[in-house]
């Protein structure tokens, strides 16, 4: 947690799907969990009033997929940005209903991978700033053609 990475060391998602999985262990539930990207492309998966989001923003669009109310404790998330712009969120097994991007990202975001905060501009709606409070484990993220 807290680590950033330029653009070039970080996961290389432009035209590829993308899968997040992690463990968190909130202090409270609020947060950027990952961030990736800023205000013209990026995606980022954050916990904000009580409930894990994923997001992905193709410049101006963001979309995002929404959890239903987090549990307290232990929290395992996987989030899904599909080839066919799909997006995904499950929080300990239980999905969030699925929602359609503009597709996968166009292009590798700009801006540095952080880990437990957003160091610039924000992909979404949250403060960046606002350093994730908790725990975060077993991070992956994994890209596919």
């Amino acid at each position: 947690m807290g680590d950033a990475l330029p653009t070039s060391q970080a996961p290389q998602v432009a035209g590829k799907s993308l899968t997040i999985k992690c463990t968190v262990e909130p202090e409270p539930a609020g947060g950027v969990i990952v961030s990736h990207g800023g205000s013209v492309i990026g995606y980022t998966l954050y916990l904000k009033n009580n409930r894990a989001v994923f997001a992905v923003r193709h410049a101006k669009q963001v979309t995002r997929v929404t959890s239903a109310e987090l549990p307290a404790g232990q929290l395992k998330l996987e989030a899904q940005l599909a080839a066919d712009g799909r997006l995904t969120l499950a929080v300990n097994g239980q999905s969030a209903e699925p929602v359609k991007a503009a597709g996968p990202l166009a292009e590798q975001p700009f801006e540095e991978f952080n880990v437990g905060f957003d160091g610039a501009n924000t992909v979404d709606e949250y403060d960046g700033s606002k350093r994730f409070q908790g725990t975060i484990r077993d991070l992956s993220i994994t890209v596919q053609p």
